[in-house]
């Protein structure tokens, strides 16, 4: 197999694989207080969040504040749950999303989600 072709075959694979969607936490060990969220991509979203805190541009100033106060151990990047039969053909992921979401948030403590401006309604991460 060629270079070019196995670089094909590898970028089909990544797109073809199933993305693990649903909802993830980034807790303060230190605090106990938290990020929730729910996405079509977990670990990208863990992973984007972790980049903007390591960075010094968080979105959500007082979890940025947090990092740069307590340090990155104080952190743990959970991922909460996950859903089932993304890759089925009729499988609607962000309704399913927003319905985790809904799920989550009754469940879910203040402290749980104290870095969140306010409850959101909507699946993005």
């Amino acid at each position: 197999m060629h270079d070019a072709d196995r670089r094909r075959a590898l970028k089909q694979g990544w797109k073809s694989r199933p993305v693990p969607a649903g909802a993830y936490r980034i807790r303060n060990t230190s605090t106990g207080e938290a990020l929730f969220g729910c996405s079509a991509d977990v670990p990208s979203a863990l992973n984007r969040h972790l980049f903007q805190l390591r960075n010094g541009k968080h979105r959500r100033r007082a979890l940025q504040a947090a990092w740069d106060a307590h340090g990155p151990e104080a952190f743990a990047f959970e991922t909460l749950e996950l859903l089932d039969g993304t890759d089925a053909p009729d499988f609607d992921v962000a309704e399913a999303l927003e319905i985790l979401e809904l799920l989550w948030l009754d469940r879910l403590t203040p402290a749980d989600r104290a870095y969140n401006e306010a409850p959101r309604r909507s699946p993005e991460g």
